[in-house]
């Protein structure tokens, strides 16, 4: 009986039918997958379904499916891969895959070798091994640090040859190698490299092509799908500006509807027509901003003049000033901008905070003639 062990799959079911095939094995042989056969391929599914259901099939827990269930407990946000892989699945079966990766255990020990998916710590009997050392998750990479001085493959020193995936170490679609006793299979299959299997108890590589780069396709995808879902978004708050009326948008809509620059279906006449309105309107009022800036500065400094000639005892008198400078001022809308200019230099934003509309700014330089003050 041989035993085809095989690197990350990451859910490229079509490369694992290839391997399969090369490897020509017999019903009584057997399949062991190192990890990480969830995520980042296009069918997680008929992989997860391959290793669950097939006979003399079985599999280590990489770090993805550890992934996978402190997500499903709220202990970990998932990242892009497990959301991708994750909308892969039905509510039911995503459910049994969370079982099935709960049952997987951390390694394997064979008369040839010994399996892990992530890393080794020298030192240590496989019993006393880390289990999140042997995953190849963050934290186990943290703590194996600490005891290293050089590659941890270097420092393996069990009798038995050690088997691992996790990490494309070569980066050129071979297993890296160390000295036929650590054999590191992860050869990039998600990304365009290869799927490669060792069999035992001969130690013979298999090797297929990856048919192409799954995972930068599904991220490529994820961007395209997240940025249409921007802007659809936006174009439906777009309408929604369109139809609120010019006169009624504040400055901060105006603006919104404006300045967005995204694909926007076919505009009736009528949001035409309500766009150029609200064009021409926030021109004016942002033309008007200036001169009401002025006018409410040159207004402060009037009225404080003549307060102090009228009644030159109010210097002296702070509270009594303030309280006759807002008696002249009075609560209008104009009236807040004066007592704003009377205690900072006024700026855009005091106008877009008084006047709350690009209308009603427009409205009161056409109506600064009437201001008594």
């Amino acid at each position: 009986m041989r035993t085809l062990v095989i690197g990350d799959i990451h859910g490229c079911i079509e490369e694992l039918r290839d391997l399969l095939d090369l490897a020509a094995l017999s019903r009584e042989d057997e399949v062991i997958a190192l990890g990480d056969f969830m995520d980042r391929g296009p069918d997680s599914p008929s992989v997860l379904a391959f290793l669950k259901d097939s006979e003399n099939t079985r599999s280590l827990k990489g770090n993805h499916e550890r992934k996978h269930i402190l997500a499903s407990r709220g202990i970990l946000r998932p990242a892009l891969s497990q959301r991708l892989a994750r909308a892969q699945f039905d509510e039911e079966r995503y459910s049994q895959a969370l079982e099935y990766f709960e049952s997987l255990p951390f390694y394997i020990e064979l008369p040839d070798a010994i399996l892990v998916h992530g890393f080794w710590q020298a030192g240590l009997t496989l019993q006393e091994q880390d289990p999140l050392v042997l995953q190849g998750t963050m934290t186990g990479q943290y703590r194996l640090g600490h005891h290293l001085k050089g590659p941890w493959f270097e420092a393996y020193d069990e009798p038995k040859p050690l088997v691992v995936g996790h990490q494309d170490y070569l980066q050129t679609g071979d297993p890296l190698i160390v000295e036929n006793r650590v054999f590191c299979l992860d050869t990039g299959c998600c990304r365009g490299g290869r799927l490669t299997g060792l069999t035992l108890p001969e130690f013979r590589i298999y090797s297929v092509k990856s048919r192409k780069d799954y995972w930068s396709e599904q991220k490529a995808g994820a961007a395209l799908a997240s940025q249409r879902d921007r802007e659809l978004a936006r174009s439906f708050k777009t309408r929604q500006l369109l139809q609120k009326g010019a006169e009624d948008l504040t400055w901060s809509e105006a603006r919104t509807l404006l300045e967005t620059i995204v694909w926007i279906p076919t505009l009736s006449r009528k949001e035409s027509e309500s766009l150029r309105h609200v064009r021409l309107l926030y021109k004016s009022a942002s033309e008007a901003v200036p001169i009401l800036l002025d006018r409410a500065t040159q207004d402060c400094g009037r009225i404080l003049r003549e307060i102090l000639r009228v009644s030159p005892e109010q210097q002296m008198e702070g509270r009594g000033l303030s309280m006759e400078y807002a008696k002249r001022v009075g609560d209008s809308p104009y009236g807040r901008l004066l007592h704003r200019a009377r205690v900072h230099a006024l700026q855009s934003s005091d106008i877009e905070q008084v006047y709350r509309t690009p209308a009603a700014t427009f409205n009161a330089v056409e109506g600064l003639d009437g201001v008594s003050g």
